[in-house]
């Protein structure tokens, strides 16, 4: 019997650890969205071009 409530408590720490990190990764991706979605699209095209031109540096 006590194996059972064992079992059952990892279930429900298991459950409550993936709901907590599920909820900080949902959370800090809904936040980087909306940040994301506030850089004007200039801003990406210089990024983008930055990011390939300092890969083809690299080789």
């Amino acid at each position: 019997m006590k194996d059972g409530l064992k079992a059952i408590g990892a279930i429900i720490i298991v459950v409550v650890i993936i709901g907590v990190v599920g909820g900080v990764v949902t959370g800090v991706l809904d936040g980087l969205i909306r940040f994301l979605d506030s850089i004007p699209w200039w801003l990406w095209l210089i990024g983008v071009i930055l990011f390939f031109y300092i890969l083809s540096k690299q080789k």
